[in-house]
């Protein structure tokens, strides 16, 4: 079940108006109340004709369907979202839904609006959303509107040209094959090279990533241990040797020398974190070395994961094996909802995923056999 949903609320008669109804956002079945504040504004009664004034339902379920994407496939909470995030949704209406920008142009005026209001109640929101994104720059949309606030209104500048060629669209590398992997790696430092197979080997999330702790790797057991913020589990998975090789060398070699006391793996020469924004301008600088021809996500690792289990459990269906059932793969996900998995079942996807990927889907089969959730809640 998804996490935000649209309901219709019925309010009662008074003496001097009769029974009506209002849609509202339900986050986890109770109203949201932020965001509906910022729908409902357009929902009071004509004082004039003492009517309701019909609000427009499909901004609701614009929202609705953003908010869900935000959470399932980053993790976090619209508040926490980033302009990249706001932008790699934009994206996916566009190059996976084909949706045509002048819908897409709609849910822009949804998200900006619900954030411009947010933003003047002083919620505390990323400040990537005060400030332009590198590819306006060349789209030439550098200045926002004298009476916005954030930059979300110009990112209708930056979506596809519906008469273009698909290759110069600005999409998203969605998964890897393996030679892509080969290749971005080669071009990563160490410790990003580490966290990129991290992610391709267990599926983890960018954010998991980078929260990852020093007692969280074993080198003699070869596991990853990640604590889930979503359900409060600890979640264990076996890697592959030469990614353990490659993070116990980034340990003695790299991290030790910068004197740092920090629990975190993955830490900057100052002992800082490493940061989600220098992870993918990382990612995004070797991916231009190794000359890919459109840009790459954070989220694409986990995507290549997930694309090579979910490919190979239809193919073992096929054949009539006994393999994961899709509940199983949820669970190894942290999915709240089967509906994450049944987008992965597009045609095109898994005929760019067949043939097998020879080591990589068997490592990533054998990962998935061996993964485990143990509750934290009994500890």
């Amino acid at each position: 079940m998804s996490r935000f949903s649209v309901t219709t609320a019925i309010f009662e008669e008074t003496e001097t108006h009769s029974e009506y109804s209002l849609h509202l956002i339900l986050d986890d079945g109770i109203p949201d109340v932020l965001v509906n504040q910022v729908f409902l504004l357009k929902s009071q009664r004509n004082k004039k004709r003492n009517s309701l004034v019909r609000e427009a339902t499909s901004c609701l379920y614009q929202w609705a369907i953003f908010a869900n994407y935000i959470w399932d496939e980053n993790n976090i909470d619209y508040i926490n979202a980033t302009s990249s995030d706001i932008l790699n949704f934009l994206y996916f209406l566009s190059v996976e839904k084909g949706m045509h920008n002048n819908n897409i142009d709609l849910y822009i005026n949804t998200i900006a609006r619900v954030y411009e209001n947010l933003a003047i109640k002083n919620i505390p929101l990323d400040k990537s959303l005060f400030c332009p994104l590198p590819e306006m720059a060349i789209s030439g949309g550098l200045r926002a509107n004298r009476r916005s606030l954030t930059y979300i209104s110009k990112m209708r500048n930056l979506l596809p040209h519906e008469n273009s060629q698909p290759a110069s669209m600005p999409s998203y590398c969605k998964w890897y094959t393996s030679s892509q992997i080969d290749a971005l790696h080669s071009n990563l430092r160490l410790d990003y090279a580490c966290m990129f197979l991290i992610s391709v080997y267990t599926g983890m999330r960018a954010s998991s990533v980078l929260s990852l702790h020093l007692d969280s790797f074993d080198a003699r057991k070869r596991t990853l241990t990640e604590r889930r913020s979503k359900t409060g589990q600890v979640h264990t998975c076996i890697i592959p040797q030469s990614l353990a090789n490659k993070l116990t060398t980034y340990i003695i070699e790299m991290r030790s020398m910068y004197m740092s006391s920090s629990e975190i793996l993955f830490i900057q020469k100052n002992g800082s974190p490493v940061s989600y924004n220098a992870y993918r301008k990382a990612l995004s600088v070797a991916a231009e070395k190794a000359g890919f021809t459109e840009p790459v996500h954070t989220h694409a690792g986990r995507s290549t994961f997930l694309a090579n289990l979910r490919s190979y459990q239809l193919r073992e269906r096929r054949l009539g094996h006994e393999t994961f059932s899709d509940s199983d793969i949820c669970l190894l996900m942290d999915w709240s909802s089967l509906k994450c998995l049944y987008n992965y079942d597009l045609l095109t996807r898994i005929q760019e995923i067949s043939p097998m990927m020879g080591t990589l889907q068997k490592e990533i089969y054998s990962t998935a056999q061996t993964q485990t959730t143990v509750s934290t809640k009994n500890e």
